[in-house]
């Protein structure tokens, strides 16, 4: 393929540009190709002048979104509709921000909002079971504490029960 500007060189620079959704491609030799050559070329300069005015007016957005009670996160300013439309977050302050939407998707998809791991399917049963019974343990504890002795009474028997089951 020659060349698209001076049409005698062998084109081995490939440039695609898409702007508003319209996608140009251009084809030029290593000569032609010199980024001074460019009119409609995006320069650096003006493309990191316009993150920093966005920055700049990003105070401006946070407190008028903050006045209307969307969270938004304070570090980057992603807001939790902007997350729900990418389905993902803006840095690590998000998890924070948007603490009480994402417990309660990671609920609805996962069942749980803790990592519990995996187990190996042998002897995951077993692991399964042991995590149970401490858990019940702990709950067992807590009732006491509390002095809810029918609460208590129940995970006694649930203890028993479970034990007895592991024992088998």
């Amino acid at each position: 393929m020659n060349c698209e500007k001076c049409q005698k060189n062998v084109a081995t620079v490939h440039l695609t540009q898409i702007i508003n959704g319209e996608k140009t491609e251009r084809h030029l030799c290593d000569k032609c190709a010199d980024p001074s050559s460019f009119d409609d070329a995006i320069s650096f300069q003006k493309f990191f002048q316009g993150l920093i005015d966005m920055s700049v007016g990003f105070s401006k957005s946070y407190e008028q979104v903050n006045e209307k009670n969307t969270p938004m996160c304070k570090t980057c300013g992603l807001t939790f509709e902007g997350f729900r439309k990418t389905s993902k977050l803006g840095c690590a302050d998000c998890y924070q921000a948007f603490r009480p939407q994402l417990d309660k998707i990671l609920k609805n998809i996962h069942g749980s909002n803790h990592n519990i791991g995996k187990f190996p399917q042998r002897s995951g049963a077993k692991l399964l079971a042991k995590r149970d019974l401490e858990n019940l343990k702990k709950q067992l504890r807590i009732s006491i504490e509390k002095e809810e002795y029918e609460e208590a009474a129940k995970y006694r028997d649930k203890i028993k029960a479970l034990e007895g089951d592991m024992n088998e």
